[in-house]
């Protein structure tokens, strides 16, 4: 038995140190239930937790955005859900609980977290025996079959940066500390898993200017979190501007980052009000030059990603609405994957052979008359900060400074029992009525009181709902 604090396990606490790190084995057989219970704990955002397959059936578990997915394809059905509506990357531990059961009319799924929130999925289907063979957790094994197009992690080969422990299947305890040294890859490379022994690093060499929040990154160290300044960079030393495309024409800009075949990480934030061709193009070229590029587009309030064979459309969510959303573009080997807020689309494409220089650079190509806006824009994870666009001297495009976002920002550290109280009737007019309000937070407790009414009506149709991802 092996206790430790960093993981809050008692049995097998295992650390996957790096994101090619896995661990397999062969699964005990089972005939109509599988059960399967573990802890684990991570800041990554993208990430596989376990998955099991055959040559049939793919049962996976993974992280996308920080929020947990099971992926169940069998009898040739594919079905992938988000669970629990809420980010489980916050560095605490977490318990899962999932029970299969078998029936003659298909299967039912029960998955429980933290033996409080429960998500029930039935299963239609004329085969009601599901076949698993072998177990990976914490990342990808090579050596198997190819994972199915709809386990996102897997196909983007990230691993578990974190915690995993207690894993039991159909009630029997694994002892995965002795699978460490049996797992090998095809490069007969031992996977850097060991004892959960390492702690985070400590916030002191977290240093963030103009009211910047020092936070967590998926390996466990501390960078400064700029979205509620005017501000970006390291530090958030450096003043944050957005791109205002509406009244320019043409726009293109060497931006000296190294172009690569295998470009894999594009994202940004738009906010556009009408439809657009082309509003943004990532050449390794400059546009008197014939070369392929990576062009978005805007087609009937949706989001369209054009790329060589590729050609997306996403349909949701609709951008037209004054809102700004995140995109993120990541290309993992022949997978295309678009990210728009929370929402995914894959597709894949055959291996590009671009015939350029490998000397090449990323050039940045804009087209306006319509308001677009771009900011954080950002390859390789590399931000395009101001100053590649306030050097160049042949600029037409028009610079705003980001203002800081949230208003009126209140912060209740280290006050547990504070609050504010607000009397409506100092608010509303005598006359008036309150139909919605809304407001932002952040935390990291897992309890705790966010906000509350005292409500006096004699409305018996009194109703409340919560938009967005709620509550």
């Amino acid at each position: 038995m092996v206790q430790n604090l960093n993981c809050k396990s008692l049995i097998n606490p295992i650390r996957f140190l790096v994101s090619s790190s896995f661990i397999s084995f062969d699964l005990p057989s089972f005939s109509q239930e599988l059960n399967i219970s573990f802890r684990f704990q991570t800041h990554s955002s993208n990430c596989v937790i376990l998955y099991s397959q055959s040559n049939q059936d793919f049962l996976g578990f993974d992280l996308i955005d920080g929020f947990f997915f099971i992926t169940f394809n069998i009898n040739k059905k594919r079905q992938r859900q988000e669970l629990f509506q809420q980010r489980f990357n916050d560095g605490q531990t977490h318990y899962i609980q999932f029970e299969m059961r078998t029936y003659q009319i298909g299967l039912e799924l029960n998955i429980i977290i933290d033996y409080r929130q429960s998500t029930r999925i039935s299963i239609r289907t004329s085969l009601s025996k599901i076949t698993l063979h072998t177990m990976t957790i914490g990342g990808v094994n090579p050596s198997m079959r190819a994972l199915p197009t709809n386990y996102f992690s897997g196909i983007m080969h990230r691993g578990l940066i974190g915690c995993f422990s207690d894993l039991e299947v159909n009630h029997e305890l694994i002892n995965l500390e002795k699978y460490i040294n049996y797992t090998i890859n095809n490069n007969n490379i031992m996977p850097k898993s060991g004892p959960c022994s390492t702690t985070l690093s400590t916030k002191r060499g977290c240093s963030c200017e103009h009211h910047g929040e020092c936070r967590i990154n998926n390996d466990g160290t501390w960078s400064c979190d700029c979205s509620k300044t005017g501000y970006t960079g390291r530090r958030c030393e450096q003043l944050a501007y957005h791109l205002d495309l509406s009244e320019i024409q043409t726009f293109e800009l060497n931006t000296s980052v190294q172009w690569s075949e295998q470009i894999s990480d594009i994202s940004f934030r738009l906010q556009a009000l009408h439809d657009e061709n082309d509003f943004l193009q990532i050449r390794p070229c400059s546009l008197s030059l014939k070369c392929d590029s990576i062009s978005f587009s805007i087609h009937n309030g949706l989001l369209n990603v054009y790329f060589y064979l590729i050609n997306l459309t996403i349909e949701y969510p609709f951008i037209l609405d004054k809102q700004w959303h995140s995109v993120h573009l990541q290309r993992i080997d022949t997978n295309f994957l678009v990210h728009i807020d929370h929402h995914i689309i894959k597709q894949s494409v055959n291996i590009i052979n671009l015939n350029l220089s490998s000397l090449s650079t990323i050039w940045l190509i804009f087209y306006g008359n319509k308001q677009i806006r771009i900011e954080d824009l950002r390859l390789y994870d590399q931000p395009m900060y101001s100053d590649f666009f306030l050097n160049n001297q042949r600029t037409q495009i028009k610079l705003k400074h980001r203002p800081w976002k949230p208003l009126n920002t209140v912060s209740f550290e280290h006050h547990q029992n504070s609050f504010i109280e607000i009397q409506l009737q100092d608010i509303l007019c005598q006359d008036c009525q309150l139909d919605t309000f809304y407001f932002e937070f952040r935390t990291r407790e897992q309890n705790g009181i966010l906000v509350f009414a005292n409500i006096q009506t004699n409305n018996p149709k009194l109703s409340i709902s919560a938009k967005e991802n709620g509550f």
